[in-house]
C-alpha cells in the first residue's frame, strides 16, 4: 500500500541501519491496534548513509515519528550504579573509558533503571560518525521528531507487547531467534538491563540458549545483585516444546514459550516503528548529545502559546458574558428591592441603619455564645486537680464580657469591638503536721493545673500560690490560694 494512504491517530517509521542497507517500516496507530503498511529497503552506496536517508525522505517514506537504530553489532550498552560524581558526567564520557576510545567517537545516552538493589543507569552508545550521518540525512525539519535508540530496547518493548510479563515476575530472560544472530535480553520490572548476542546452529540448539541464559544470570547476580531470575521466555513459537524442556533442565529456571519474535532486520525495523507509536517511548535518545543547543524558536512553545491564547480569549469572552448577566440580574434585584420596600413602607435610605442595628444585635449574641466561660466545665475539671489531702473551701470565677456599644458614640481607631476579662481563683485547705509555709500540696496543685488540657487552654497563666497557716481544733492547717488567668488580659 502506498505511503500516502496512511491514515490513523499516529504515524511512525522505524529505520534500521544494517551493514549495507536501510530497512524502513511505516505503521499507523488505529482504534484496532498498530497496523504495518509498508516495509522497504534502500541500498547504501559507498557508505553514504546521509544520501540514502535523503532519498527515503524525498520519496515520502519517512512519516510521522521517526525512530532510528543501528545494527546490534555496532552498539554497546551497560548497566551500572553511578556515583554522585558520575551522575553529572555525560554518558559518552562515562563509556569512553570503558570502551577504550575517545569521547568524541561515541554518541551516547542514559536511562534510569530501578532494580531491587537500588537505582542504576543504562548507558547506551553508538559510533558517532554513523549517528551524525543519520541525523544529517533526516534533515533539519525532521530532527525534532526523530530519535536514535538501541535496537535491543525496541525489540524488548515489542516482546513485552507480544508476551506481557507475569505480575509476579520481577526479573526474566527473553530469548529472540535470528538468522545471523540471536539475542538474550535480561528484563527487570519491565526494563531492559542487559543483552547478550549469540549464534544458534539450528532452532533446536539448546546448548547455545543455555549458555546465553547462564551468562545473563551470572551477570544479574554478580554485577546487579539481583536475588533471583524468575524465569525464561523463549520467543520461538509453539513448535519448540523440546527446546523449552531442555533449557529448563539445563538452566534450572522455569521456561515458557511465546509467539515467535525474530531479531532479524525486518522485525527490528517493525519494532522501532511500534516504539514510535507509544505515548512515552522512553528517555533514551542518542541524538541528544549531537543536536545543537536549541534556539528561541525551538524553546518557545508556539503550539502551547497558541492554545493558551485561545483559552485566554475564550475565558475573557465567558467572563464578559457573565459580567453582563450579573449586571442585568443586579438591576432586576434593585427594582424588586425598591418595589418590596414601598410595599413594606420602608425607605431605602433607612436600610443601612437597620443593617447596622441588626449587625450589633448579632455581634452581642455571638460574643456571649462564643466568648463566655462555661463554668460547668470548670467545676467538672476541678476535682481532677485538687490533691487527695486537700478540701476546696473557696471558688471564685469571673468572666466579664464586654459587648459592643449600641449607642451613637463613634468608635475610636484601634478599639476592639469585643473584650473579655476573666479570672479563676481556687482555695483549698490541707492538714499539716508542723508549721510549713510550703506544703507539698502546693507543687501538686500547680503541677496539675499546668498538665490539665482544659486549664492549659483556658487558664494557662498561673500567678502563683498564697499559703496561709490556720489554727485548727485537731492541729494545724494551711489554706492554699491560686489565681489563674488567660494568656492575655483584656
Amino acid at each position: 500500500m502506498a505511503a500516502q494512504a496512511l491514515v490513523g491517530w499516529k504515524l511512525a517509521t522505524g529505520v534500521l541501519l544494517a551493514d549495507d542497507r536501510l530497512i524502513t517500516t511505516q505503521v499507523t496507530k488505529t482504534p484496532l491496534g498498530v497496523k504495518a503498511f509498508e516495509t522497504a529497503e534502500e541500498r547504501i552506496e559507498n557508505g553514504d548513509v546521509t544520501a540514502a536517508l535523503q532519498r527515503l525522505r524525498e520519496t515520502g517514506r519517512l512519516k510521522g515519528m521517526v525512530v532510528c537504530a543501528i545494527d546490534a553489532r555496532r552498539d554497546f550498552s551497560i548497566t551500572r550504579k553511578l556515583t554522585p560524581d558520575d551522575s553529572a558526567r555525560r554518558p559518552s564520557e562515562l563509556l569512553a573509558g570503558r570502551l577504550g576510545c575517545a569521547e568524541d567517537a561515541l554518541a551516547a545516552g542514559r536511562e534510569i533503571v530501578k532494580l531491587s538493589s537500588g537505582m542504576y543507569s543504562l548507558l547506551v552508545a553508538a559510533p558517532r560518525p554513523l549517528a551524525l550521518q543519520i541525523l544529517t540525512g533526516l534533515g533539519t525539519g525532521r530532527n525534532a521528531d526523530a530519535r536514535l535508540v538501541s535496537v535491543t530496547q525496541a525489540l524488548h518493548a515489542r516482546s513485552l507487547h507480544v508476551q506481557p510479563r507475569a505480575r509476579r515476575s520481577k526479573a526474566e530472560i527473553r530469548v529472540l531467534p535470528g538468522e545471523s544472530a540471536c539475542l538474550a535480553l535480561l528484563s527487570c520490572g519491565g526494563s531492559l538491563v542487559a543483552t547478550r548476542m549469540f549464534s544458534m546452529a539450528s532452532d533446536d540448539d539448546a546448548s547455545a540458549v543455555r549458555l546465553a541464559v547462564l551468562s545473563l544470570s551470572t551477570y544479574a547476580h554478580e554485577e546487579l545483585h539481583l536475588a533471583a531470575i524468575d524465569g525464561v521466555v523463549l520467543h520461538m513459537g509453539e513448535t519448540s516444546q523440546a527446546l523449552a524442556k531442555e533449557c529448563e533442565a539445563g538452566c534450572g529456571l522455569p521456561t515458557q514459550l511465546a509467539p515467535r519474535l525474530s531479531a532479524d532486520p525486518e522485525s527490528a525495523s517493525l519494532a522501532l516503528a511500534h516504539l514510535g507509536t507509544q505515548l512515552r517511548p522512553g528517555d533514551l535518545d542518542l541524538f541528544a548529545e549531537l543536536r545543537p543547543p536549541p534556539g528561541l524558536r525551538q524553546t518557545f512553545p508556539v503550539k502551547a502559546a497558541a492554545v493558551l491564547l485561545a483559552l485566554i480569549g475564550g475565558a475573557g469572552f465567558a467572563l464578559d458574558h457573565e459580567a453582563s448577566t450579573v449586571e442585568g440580574e443586579n438591576a432586576k434585584l434593585a427594582k424588586l428591592t425598591e418595589q418590596y420596600a414601598k410595599k413594606a413602607k420602608v425607605k431605602a435610605k433607612d436600610l443601612p441603619k437597620l443593617h447596622e442595628t441588626l449587625e450589633t444585635e448579632f455581634t452581642i449574641a455571638s460574643t456571649f455564645i462564643t466568648s463566655r466561660v462555661f463554668w460547668s466545665d470548670v467545676l467538672r475539671e476541678v476535682p481532677e486537680i485538687v490533691p487527695s489531702t486537700g478540701m476546696v473551701v473557696d471558688f471564685d470565677g469571673r468572666d466579664i464580657v464586654k459587648f459592643p456599644a449600641t449607642g451613637k458614640k463613634k468608635k475610636k481607631k484601634g478599639d476592639s469591638t469585643v473584650g473579655v476579662s476573666r479570672q479563676f481563683m481556687l482555695a483549698i485547705e490541707v492538714p499539716l503536721d508542723a508549721a510549713d509555709t510550703s506544703p507539698p500540696e502546693v507543687a501538686e496543685l500547680t503541677g496539675a493545673l499546668e498538665t490539665s488540657p482544659y486549664f492549659h487552654e483556658q487558664f494557662p497563666r498561673i500567678t502563683g500560690s498564697n499559703v496561709r497557716l490556720l489554727p485548727a481544733v485537731k492541729g494545724l492547717a494551711a489554706r492554699i490560694t491560686i489565681m489563674c488567668f488567660p494568656t492575655q488580659k483584656a
